[in-house]
This record gives structure tokens, sequence and C-alpha cells, in this order.
């Protein structure tokens, strides 16, 4: 029973707030370190992060150390895919297992994301039994638009097209090439590990998994079915990529002030047109 898996997992910095309070971590770094959680993307001590991970410098290397003596404490990403796996009775049968990470265009997230591939690649196997057959392979996929302003939140914003897009499109392309997909929505931002999860299921995840601290045992999230409400595919169908009227958009049967609430319609200039999220979930749904 050959299996093959991808793991699609969403990135944040607890790696950094778990190493804020070590000792073995430069005072001048910890100092940095307790700022993430308020940490802009502009931040100036965005660049420590940048030269650490460019350069392998003293700070990536302590914070790596520390995260091959423990990586289930420092990292809450490795917590989810080692418990994962190591207790996920198919393990044994996985052929090829590829890990995808979604970091945010942050430096601190990226110096994260970084630690976390370099680990997987060089000690997963040192803590989850894989078959001598398996082949792991790491890739990362950075989130542009997170974090930057209070619009990315919006649907007109750059993050969320850009998680839809790449989320989608990885799906799409492992389903067709025979993976069993795994959602594991850990890090990151609480509106970008619901989208993400929220994709997955419509684009056909096989599981959503997940870890809470409290209790430290994997959790399987039940799959709900979802997808697009059929009104909105008709409706979507007409506008394609044209600006129309509100009498026009109407005639269709349908409230253009509630679609423009739902984030679903946009003004434009004379008129109104389809959010470009909701083309690409379309597009990649192939109904547009």
């Amino acid at each position: 029973m050959n299996k093959k898996v991808a793991l699609l997992v969403t990135v944040g910095t607890s790696i950094l707030s778990n190493a804020s309070n070590r000792e073995e971590v430069p005072r001048e770094f910890r100092d940095v370190l307790k700022k993430v959680p308020k940490m802009r993307p502009d931040d100036p001590n965005q660049v420590v992060f940048r030269e650490a991970y460019l350069s392998q410098n003293e700070n990536y290397r302590v914070i790596y150390d520390l995260l091959c003596r423990d990586p289930r404490t420092m990292s809450a990403e490795l917590n989810v895919i080692i418990g994962f796996l190591d207790t996920w009775p198919l393990r044994k049968y996985i052929t090829e297992l590829r890990i995808y990470l979604y970091p945010t265009d942050t430096d601190s997230c990226r110096f994260c994301a970084y630690l976390i591939r370099r680990f997987l690649e060089e000690k997963l196997r040192s803590f989850v039994p894989l078959s001598d057959d398996c082949k792991v392979t790491v890739e990362m996929v950075e989130l542009k638009g997170f974090g930057a302003s209070p619009e990315f939140f919006s649907f007109s914003g750059e993050g969320l097209k850009d998680l839809l897009d790449k989320y989608a499109k990885n799906i799409l392309e492992l389903k067709e090439k025979g993976y069993r997909i795994i959602i594991m929505p850990v890090g990151g931002y609480k509106p970008e590990c619901t989208y993400a999860t929220i994709i997955g299921l419509m684009f056909g995840a096989s599981k959503v998994v997940y870890i809470h601290e409290s209790f430290k045992e994997v959790i399987d999230l039940p799959l709900l079915p979802i997808d697009v409400d059929p009104r909105f595919i008709q409706v979507a169908s007409k506008i394609g990529d044209d600006e129309l009227p509100r009498s026009v958009i109407e005639m269709l049967g349908v409230d253009v002030d509630e679609l423009l609430d739902r984030g679903i319609l946009e003004k434009g200039g004379e008129g109104y047109r389809l959010a470009e999220w909701v083309k690409s979930l379309l597009r990649a749904k192939g109904l547009l």
C-alpha cells in the first residue's frame, strides 16, 4: 500500500516566543525576540532576523540547536508534524512525503520557516520512524501581504487572494498527482489559519489536524462539506471580468448591497465588479 502524502503547514513565530526566555540565547537577541508579538513588518528589528537566516550567524545557530534538542516544545509547527506522523497508522506506508511551509512575508517568520525546513530535511527521521524508501521534500511558499496593514484582512487585500491562489493551486496540483493532502493550520495569524482550513475543505483535502496546547494530543478535525453557493456561480458567470451597473446585476435576482457587504462584489468606476478573491476561487474550481 504505497501512499504519497502532502502536509500543508501555516508557519508563525512560536519558535521566537519559546526562545525569548532561554539563557542559551544571547541577551541582546533575547531582547529583540520579546518584541516579536507586536513587531510590524517594517520594524527596523526585522533586519536582525534577515541577517541571521542569510548568514546563519550565532543567533541562528543557537536557536537551531535548541530546536534540534526539543523540537516539539520549541515549535508549534514541528509539534504538530512530528506528533501526527508519529501516531498516524498509515505512516509506515508513505513512499513520498512533501511538506509545504507557508510563512508570511516578514523576516521574523521567514527566520522560523528556514529553521523548520532545515530541521525537517536533516532531523525528521530522528524523531519519526519513516520507512527507508520514503522520500521527503520540503518547500517554502511565502504568503504576501500578511500583517502589512488592516487591508490584508479585507476582501480587497493582497494577502487573502495570495493565500487562496497558492493554497488552491497546491491542493489541485497535488490531488492530480495522487497525493493525500493534510492541512495543518498551526502558526501565523488566526484569519490565515481559518481561511487555510476553509480552502482546504473546499478543494478536497483529506484531513485537517491540529494539536491543542493544553493536552498535547493530535486532533483529527471532521471534514465538513463546503462548496460555492450556485446562485453566486450564476452571477459570477454573467459578470466575469466585466463591470456592470447595479440594475443589470439586480436583474439576476441578487441583492447588490448584500454581495458588497460579503466582499463578493466591489465598487468600480460606474458599476460593480467581482472581487479578485472570488474570481481566483471560481477559476481554481473551473467555474469561471
